[in-house]
């Protein structure tokens, strides 16, 4: 960016007199010069000379002070200091994951996230503050774990939990970083996030009588194998008692490899322990290896020379498991395994509420299958099984005892808010810290954790949606933001985690005002964009103070309707009821909206000087109703906290203040002696009293060339007219009687 400014320099004094310039820093910028070093003032004239200041497209400020001295009198100097500011625009983008067509993801499983800053010079921005949020619907979640990679880059990995599930998800990146204007980008439907498909192997192994006779005995040994969803691949079945399966992949449902052990018969009866099975997997969709281990089953060989021999054997299968319970297929089998028929046995399971009469022929055998629904506790147990009988007369046969161990599901867990403020204005964030506490021994998984903001009516206005991990019998603290509601009353401030059997809840209220208007006596200094900066006097409009955040050129305005309903009744408030209003606005908006509507009051005091460029009164004043039109649609989206769509109309609304008023000949005539700040886009101009040498200088900041918007790719000139009441100009020493301001910005792309 190049820019030039015009210094003019009187001769106050009686004589003719010689003046020396000199540059003293040019604070790095690649070029800072005089078009002249040395020049003859006559007596009671003036004379201009030009400096020329060069960033390279650099952001930042640049400040060069010129030093002027008298050749005649060397005591007689005065130093100006000019600052040149250039800023940048970011943009940014989402690179993955990409979202034609939209990835999918499930459930609990790690998302990849990458985006990209650059600026409007398309130059990767590094050290930028980026962050990167899934949203669906009203639920916006944060990806914490950014990393800046460099050339522009900005990768994070999100973790999934707790997230809803069935849903298209878009991603937003917002950026922003020192001398740049902040950048914000929202990719549309990017991804699916589908409902848990984390593989989960169990593996049963059980044992029935296949064969029996005099000497020996035949078991059917059976491993089952089920995967409850997902796909488990490179999957393998072990059974130390028999041999090795490969099984590949498996996806949700069952398998069973069976095989046949023979035991020959004793004097005695004894039992054997047969090896626990085991299976392996590996879930390639959530990077888990799989690890699946079979309960350990006991069985009887009975004696060879009994006449009168039964065998029980009662087998156990894992049918289905769920967070709060897990029902086991049961299976009772009777053999008559002696050498004799026998009838009337009397068959007793109390796991599955069986008793029964049967007969058996020698060698014969019977078997029932029902389930048996298990609670799960909070903590992890064992259940022990009941043992299966059977009776003849005086002689019983009993099972093996089985125990297994049976998952916890968690808690109890506690929530106490710790910290909240006892009242917060309308609009504004609130804070609250909220007190994890899992209570259980031996258990600890990932919980979501649900925020959110209610008034009396249960009607809620904000909420956040986290998952939180609690390690065992210990605590986390969680600040939790949320945005106040825009009207005053009593609100709740809500926490609540639930987990498969109850819910942990804390409330504590908190109250809504609204926040003091903005007023006071004496002089102020107002500072805006694009507008020039006047040292007025507060203005006292009936019970008010004037809203000094606004240019007023007359008192009457004070009193205008601002064209704001401030209290939603309906009517336009003043300005003074719209301080309020104002005051809640992020500084940004609210900077950009005062800009807007000066450049309007600019317009609709100068028609006629504009249309002396060749542009028709009809167009200005069309002009004039098109930026009130969108200067309303913005306020309302600020006024529903659509931050993100009121920025993206406020760029649309300079474009058109920017473009349609085209002035060809820039006039200037004002008094500075401060610093004059260019921006790409806008001039700040501060002013205060001279010395007494009452040297004026009169600044013309014309930006030579404005850098290369990527939405904005063509020649942009826009007129902003500035105007300082007379009575100010007037205690200047009398020097100037009336003066009319004006400066244009002319700006085109290289």
């Amino acid at each position: 960016v190049n820019a030039s400014y015009t210094i003019i320099i009187s001769n106050n004094g009686a004589v003719t007199d010689n003046y020396t310039l000199t540059i003293e820093n040019i604070n790095s910028a690649s070029t800072a010069v005089l078009n002249q070093s040395s020049i003859t003032i006559p007596a009671n004239e003036n004379r201009s000379v030009m400096l020329y200041v060069t960033d390279d497209d650099t952001v930042g400020e640049y400040i060069t002070n010129v030093n002027i001295t008298s050749d005649n009198d060397g005591s007689i100097s005065e130093e100006i200091s000019i600052t040149t500011t250039v800023y940048g625009v970011l943009s940014a983008y989402i690179i993955y994951p990409e979202s034609s067509p939209p990835s999918i993801y499930y459930e609990a499983q790690p998302i990849p996230i990458q985006g990209y800053v650059y600026d409007e010079l398309s130059n990767a921005i590094n050290g930028a503050t980026v962050t990167l949020e899934p949203i669906t619907g009203a639920y916006v979640y944060s990806c914490t774990n950014i990393s800046d990679i460099g050339s522009g880059y900005y990768n994070c990995t999100k973790d999934s939990s707790g997230m809803q599930t069935s849903e298209y998800y878009d991603i937003r990146i917002n950026a922003s970083k020192s001398y740049y204007h902040n950048a914000t980008f929202t990719n549309s439907t990017v991804f699916l996030l589908s409902v848990n498909q984390e593989a989960n192997l169990t593996l049963t192994k059980s044992a029935s009588v296949y064969e029996t006779n005099g000497t020996h005995i035949v078991y059917n040994i059976t491993n089952t194998l089920t995967n409850i969803k997902g796909t488990s691949t490179q999957t393998n079945l072990t059974d130390p008692d028999k041999q090795i399966w490969n099984l590949g992949n498996l996806s949700a449902g069952t398998i069973t490899r069976s095989y046949l052990l023979t035991f020959a018969r004793a004097l005695e009866e004894y039992q054997v322990t047969l090896n626990k099975s085991n299976a392996t997997g590996y879930d390639v969709l959530y990077d888990n290896s799989l690890f699946a281990e079979s309960n350990q089953p006991n069985i009887i060989i009975p004696e060879n020379v009994s006449l009168r021999q039964l065998t029980v054997i009662k087998s156990l299968v894992a049918k289905n498991d769920t967070s709060t319970n897990i029902t086991y297929e049961i299976t009772i089998q009777v053999v008559n395994s002696g050498f004799v028929s026998l009838e009337n046995i009397t068959v007793n399971d109390t796991d599955i509420n069986l008793s029964t009469l049967i007969n058996l022929t020698k060698g014969a055998s019977w078997d029932t299958t029902d389930d048996l629904l298990i609670q799960k506790n909070p903590q992890p147990f064992i259940k022990e099984f009941a043992i299966a009988t059977a009776s003849h007369e005086n002689y019983t046969a009993n099972s093996t005892q089985q125990n297994i161990s049976i998952d916890g599901y968690g808690g109890p867990y506690d929530v106490v808010i710790t910290s909240l403020p006892s009242s917060v204005n309308t609009g504004q964030s609130i804070t609250g810290q909220v007190e994890v506490t899992n209570q259980n021994t031996e258990v600890e998984e990932d919980r979501t954790l649900t925020t959110w903001i209610e008034d009396v009516n249960g009607t809620v206005s904000d909420i956040d949606i986290r998952t939180v991990f609690v390690d065992i019998n210990d605590s986390i603290t969680v600040d939790i933001t949320l945005t106040a509601p825009s009207s005053t009353g009593t609100y709740y401030f809500i926490s609540e985690l639930t987990w498969p059997t109850a819910t942990a809840n804390a409330t504590r209220s908190f109250t809504v005002t609204t926040a003091p208007s903005v007023g006071g006596g004496g002089a102020r200094t107002i500072t805006e964009v694009g507008v020039s900066v006047l040292e007025v006097e507060n203005i006292t409009c009936g019970d008010g103070i004037c809203n000094l955040t606004e240019t007023l050129f007359n008192e009457d305005e004070c009193l205008e309707d601002c064209g704001y309903d401030c209290d939603g009744n309906g009517i336009g408030d003043s300005w003074i009821r719209c301080t309020i209003s104002f005051c809640q606005m992020p500084d940004d908006l609210k900077k950009d909206i005062i800009t807007l509507k000066n450049r309007i009051n600019v317009f609709e005091k100068d028609v006629e000087k504009l249309t002396e460029s060749g542009v028709s009164t009809q167009e200005v004043l069309d002009l004039i109703n098109e930026l009130k039109e969108m200067i309303d649609e913005i306020e309302d989206k600020i006024a529903h906290c659509e931050f993100d769509e009121a920025r993206n109309l406020i760029r649309n609304a300079y474009v058109r203040a920017g473009t349609t008023v085209v002035v060809e000949k820039p006039v200037i005539v004002a008094e500075i002696t401060g610093a004059a700040v260019i921006e790409r886009e806008k001039l700040y101009i501060p002013w205060k009293l001279i010395s007494s040498i009452m040297l004026i200088i009169i600044v013309i900041a014309l930006i030579i060339g404005g850098a290369y918007y990527r939405y904005e790719q063509y020649e942009v000139r826009a007129l902003m007219l500035l105007r300082a009441r007379r009575r100010k100009l007037e205690r200047i020493n009398g020097m100037i009687d009336e003066t009319i301001d004006k400066i244009y910005l002319k700006k085109r792309r290289y």
